[in-house]
Formats: structure tokens, sequence, C-alpha cells
């Protein structure tokens, strides 16, 4: 983690300093001025708002969030193939594999979401500015809500059964998100660092997500309307789509997780500078 802190007592930036909630490149502009993208304060993204400057136990709370994110997704990706040799084989004892991982996915997920999206305690920006940790909180709730209400009620049929599973699907797809989210908050904490790479690599990974996915709800939509056409090259073609992009998630999700290890070792450094600083 190289200095690359602006001069601040300047009358203008002199450095490649991007700003800390849009990405704008301040380089040129006042101290006490505003960012002219998202007119932000150009002081929150001078070097008292660098990331190994921020409260101790917060970067640890940032370290262990992602953490145990990383191992809820590795648990996820056990649980896929489990669930298809489940499937295949049919044989009620193994469904404790994809079910356990399913729950151990769950767990260290939202408590990993929940550290990761502590607020700051001596955050220079005013509360307002983080409503987008409010916003990944409620979602994962109401994804886990979903979830739930999908286990217990998942038997029943009939219209109450239809109207149910259309709740359910409505309170999942908070999951994404929920996902996308966290890629566009801590996208937000990597401009803190400041690391040019990581944030480049995190839109990457962002953008390469909301196009997977944007696809497979484009070829669910195709799929659906091609069968009321009753339009057999058309339902052929929006399969094609769906099961590319289904297959795709996969690539996505490693790609997410070594971003992550990433980010837990950017916030293992910034904590460790930050102690010693302290005992300076």
């Amino acid at each position: 983690m190289t200095d690359s802190s602006p001069h601040i007592a300047e009358s203008e930036i002199s450095r490649d300093t991007p700003c800390v909630t849009c990405g704008y490149n301040l380089r040129g502009l006042p101290p006490d001025g505003r960012c002219p993208e998202c007119d932000t304060p150009i002081d929150w993204s001078l070097g008292r708002y660098r990331l190994c400057l921020a409260d101790t136990n917060w970067l640890d709370s940032l370290g262990r969030g992602v953490h145990f994110i990383i191992w809820g997704i590795v648990a996820a990706i056990i649980a896929v193939p489990a669930t298809i040799t489940c499937a295949l084989v049919d044989v009620w004892i193994l469904w404790i594999v994809p079910v356990g991982t399913g729950i151990v996915w769950a767990v260290l997920t939202t408590r990993g979401t929940w550290l990761l999206t502590t607020p700051e305690p001596t955050s220079p920006i005013p509360e307002e500015r983080h409503s987008l940790r409010w916003v990944i909180r409620v979602c994962m709730m109401l994804s886990l809500a979903g979830i739930v209400l999908g286990v217990l009620l998942g038997r029943l049929g009939g219209i109450t059964g239809q109207v149910l599973e259309l709740v359910v699907t409505m309170l999942m797809c908070t999951r994404v998100i929920q996902n996308l989210g966290e890629l566009v908050y801590v996208r937000r904490l990597a401009r803190r660092v400041p690391d040019a790479d990581l944030v480049r690599s995190t839109s990457r990974v962002l953008w390469t997500a909301i196009i997977t996915l944007g696809l497979f709800f484009l070829a669910d939509a195709l799929v659906a309307g091609a069968g009321t056409l009753g339009n057999a090259v058309l339902i052929r073609g929006a399969g094609i789509l769906k099961d590319v992009t289904s297959f795709a998630v996969l690539p996505v999700a490693l790609w997410y997780t070594n971003l992550l290890i990433w980010y837990e070792r950017v916030f293992k450094a910034a904590a460790n500078v930050n102690l010693r600083i302290q005992s300076q």
C-alpha cells in the first residue's frame, strides 16, 4: 500500500485522486471545492479519509466479514453438485449434504454481510451517505425471509401456493440486489485505499454479474413468452441462452470469490498500517 495522499496544503490537488463517492479524478481541483460529477465535498476524498486511518476495530470487522462471505460462497459451490447428485440418485439420506451446506451458506453470508456493513464509528462522511449499507442489510433479511417461507410453504398447491411462490420468488430476488450492492459498497472502500487496480477489477466483476443476470432473466422471459406463442424455435433458442447463463454463474462466483480474497488482504493491510501509526 503505497502513499498516494494528495498535497492538501496546495491550492489545487496535484495527484490523481478519485472521488470517494463516484470515482471522478479530482486532480487540478481545489481541496475546499466539490466534486463536479456528484457534488461530494472534495475534502472527503483527501488524506484523512484514507482507509488505513479508519477505526481499527471497524477495519477488523471488514476483514472478518469478507472472510465469512468467502467461506459461505464455498459452501454454496459445494451445494450445487451435491444437489444435482441427490436429484439423480434419489436417496433421501444424501440430501443431508446439500441441505447442510445450504444452511452453512445462509449463516456465513448473513454474518459476513452484517459485519461488512458495520457503520464506521469515526467516519468523516455524514451517515446519510451510507444508505447503501442499509439497502444491503434490508435485502439480505428479505431474501432470508423468502428462503424460510419457501421451505415452510413450498408444498402448498392451488391458488394459495401460486401466490406464495410468486412472493417467495420476489423476496429471493432481493439477494441479487444485495450482492450487486455489496460490490458497489466495497468498490467505494477500494477508492479509500486507494487502489485503482482493485477498483477496476471490482467494476469488471460488477458489470459481468449485471450482464449475466440480465441475460438470464431475459432468457427466462423469452422462454415464458415463446411457450405462450408456441414458437418451437424461439423456445429452443431461449432455453439454450438460459442454460448458458446458468452455467456462467459458477465462473462469475469464483471470480467474485477471488476478488473478495483480494479485499480481505487489503483490509488486513490497512489494519496493520493503522496499528503502526497508532504505535508511533
